[in-house]
């Protein structure tokens, strides 16, 4: 009743003569010394009465009466029903059978009524907004999204798991390249893929290119190669690395089998690493080159650095940076104005940035770049070998946390879908792979705060930018 009465008296409690509320407490008009008008004054001494008994306020501070209704609007009410049941009667119809008999709808013309069938068999258009790209696919759970969703490049991952999870060996091939220990195995329909099994190198996590792989589906980036978690007879791989001091690394489990990470082996085009571009870090940034050293290099090498370049500060000695540095200080014109080599490099650098900083995988930018790879050059950006992200009992890295500080610039869609990120369908759909769990409990909660961590410093370049920070 309260909250229905201060409705009321907010939309009734109105001088319909004149358009203005009704103040009450001193007699019609008395507050705001207004000349009585005539309905004022046939109405004044109710007013004053049911001010007397108590009034009240409406939401927005406007002293109205308790009781919603004016006795004046109230006879006049009842004398335009009085009237209407008389002119029913004189009709001849009972108020009974008036009241009780439906109301006929009114036919619609011809044309009318084919508009409307037109309008019922009209599929819903669906809203895009202009920089939104391609829409995202349906956020499911579970195996059953592998049908539907596009997969890599758009293709579909479900008859690529379904082979990765099936057949038995065909060839193998000692892995090629990289520290940890890999085979290229052919299975009997023909299938490849790189096998890594589990292994006490630091940097070569089975689970992380699983995690890696369901990670990227949730996103919907598309850009991580279908993998499986899968367990090979050791036997049926020892003798390709006989001799090499790597196989003691190898876990190996008390039925003779090993558990990895099966990744699909990528066809044609070739994959190429990227031929970096010298201050390429300026198509991120909506200012600035985002520090004398870059953070995209080996670990190690940007740590060195900067220590040297801390050293010569605090002696007083200026060095350069880097022969990198150097080229990124200089004024665009006297770099020749850089150029990306394809129209969507930065969107992908960007988006690359983000993911990795997700999973933390410290690996992306050593040896040459040999892990940032493009299908063809020029072609589009892979996110291959994710085995050194989701370090264990690690939440965060500095040299990742300066990785994420250079960028400036997103693409608004893969924003919007780690903001929407679902940490229990994720979840949800690690279960499906056949060597789950995935990741522990702790792994979980480190992804999360890595996830909190670069919203809010999206929310940051926001603040200090605008919205020109969503550039795709």
């Amino acid at each position: 009743m309260n909250g229905s009465g201060t409705y009321a008296r907010a939309i009734i409690g109105k001088d319909w003569t004149g358009g203005k509320h009704l103040t009450h407490g001193g007699g019609p008009g008395a507050r705001r010394g207004l000349p009585a008008s005539p309905r004022r004054q046939a109405c004044g001494h109710a007013d004053t009465k049911l001010a007397r008994a108590g009034a009240t306020r409406d939401n927005r501070g406007i002293q109205m009466p308790y009781a919603p209704f004016r006795p004046c609007f109230l006879g006049a009410a009842l004398l335009a029903f009085m009237a209407s049941a008389s002119a029913l009667a004189a009709s001849g119809c009972s108020d009974r059978g008036a009241l009780a008999q439906p109301r006929q709808p009114r036919q619609p013309q011809p044309q009318q009524q084919q508009q409307r069938q037109q309008q019922q068999v009209r599929p819903p258009q669906q809203q895009v907004r202009p920089d939104a790209g391609p829409a995202r696919p349906d956020a499911g759970a579970g195996s059953s999204r592998l049908g539907g969703e596009p997969g890599f490049f758009g293709a579909p991952d479900a008859p690529t798991v379904a082979r990765l999870n099936g057949g038995t060996i065909a060839t193998v091939e000692r892995g090629r390249g990289g520290r940890s220990v890999g085979f290229k195995i052919t299975l009997s329909d023909g299938t490849k893929g790189y096998y890594k099994p589990e292994q006490t190198f630091s940097a070569a996590h089975w689970y992380a290119e699983i995690a890696a792989f369901h990670l990227d589906r949730e996103l919907g980036l598309g850009r991580v190669p279908p993998v499986v978690g899968r367990r090979f007879e050791w036997s049926a791989l020892r003798r390709y690395i006989a001799g090499d001091a790597r196989a003691s690394e190898v876990i190996v489990g008390e039925d003779g089998f090993v558990r990895g990470c099966f990744v699909w082996w990528i066809p044609e085009p070739r994959l190429q690493p990227w031929r970096t571009s010298s201050g390429w870090e300026r198509w991120v940034r909506m200012q600035g080159v985002g520090g004398a050293v870059s953070p995209f290099q080996r670990a190690r090498v940007y740590v060195e650095q900067n220590d040297l370049r801390h050293a010569a500060l605090d002696g007083g000695v200026r060095v350069a940076p880097g022969p990198d540095a150097a080229v990124l200080q200089q004024p665009r014109s006297r770099r020749g104005g850089v150029a990306p080599d394809m129209p969507e490099r930065p969107a992908e650098l960007s988006d690359m940035i983000l993911f990795d900083f997700l999973t933390n995988n410290i690996d992306r930018w050593g040896g040459g770049n040999a892990n940032v790879l493009t299908r063809g050059r020029p072609g589009p950006i892979v996110f291959l070998d994710n085995a050194a992200g989701f370090i264990p009992r690690q939440s965060r890295n500095g040299i990742m946390d300066a990785r994420l500080h250079v960028l400036q610039r997103f693409r608004r869609r893969t924003v919007d879908a780690i903001r929407a990120f679902d940490m229990q369908r994720y979840t949800r759909r690690l279960s499906t792979d056949a060597l789950s769990p995935v990741l522990t409990s702790e792994q979980l909660t480190h992804l999360e705060t890595r996830r909190q961590t670069l919203l809010e410093h999206v929310a940051d370049m926001q603040q200090r930018y605008g919205d020109a920070i969503y550039s795709w």
